[in-house]
């Protein structure tokens, strides 16, 4: 019996690539703009204050996975 492709998961690779081929020349600082402009607008809607990290931690020559 043959498997069928799970849709939701080449999905989520779609975006995923995407995202990657977006973003993958910006600095750990652009990045984190990036993020940040991205979900400012949602949390807002949702009355959502995220929790601050400690400040000045991004380091320029390192890239975390998600």
């Amino acid at each position: 019996m043959k498997k069928k492709p799970n849709m939701i998961e080449k999905e989520l690779n779609m975006i995923r690539v995407s995202l990657y081929e977006e973003t993958k020349d910006m600095s750990p600082s652009e990045l984190v703009s990036y993020i940040k402009a991205q979900t400012e607008p949602i949390l807002k809607k949702h009355g959502i204050t995220p929790v601050s990290g400690v400040q000045g931690r991004v380091t320029e020559n390192k890239r975390s996975a998600i």
